[in-house]
């Protein structure tokens, strides 16, 4: 049952900032972005459907690639556009 519980969490937008939070870290970038302006980004942005991986899909990208996850560096662009950098 816990599996499943996992399963369901991770799907939720706190269970993907996590999974986004850990990413980032795992690659040495810095995260500077709590959860209410991740959130604040993504429901903004009109495109939290179509998060994703993959032609036509969104990702929360830095601008340039460089530097820290923090609310004044960061898009949702389109995941073709940001060249597979997409976490």
């Amino acid at each position: 049952h816990l599996r499943e519980y996992q399963h369901t969490y991770n799907k939720t937008p706190r269970g993907r900032y996590s999974q986004q939070r850990k990413q980032a870290i795992k690659r040495n970038i810095s995260w500077e972005i709590s959860f209410e302006e991740w959130w604040d980004i993504w429901e903004t942005s009109g495109k939290w459907s179509l998060r994703g991986f993959g032609a036509g899909k969104y990702c929360m990208s830095r601008y340039k690639d460089t530097g820290p996850y923090h609310k004044d560096n960061v898009t949702i662009a389109r995941t073709e556009d940001n060249k597979g950098r997409c976490v």
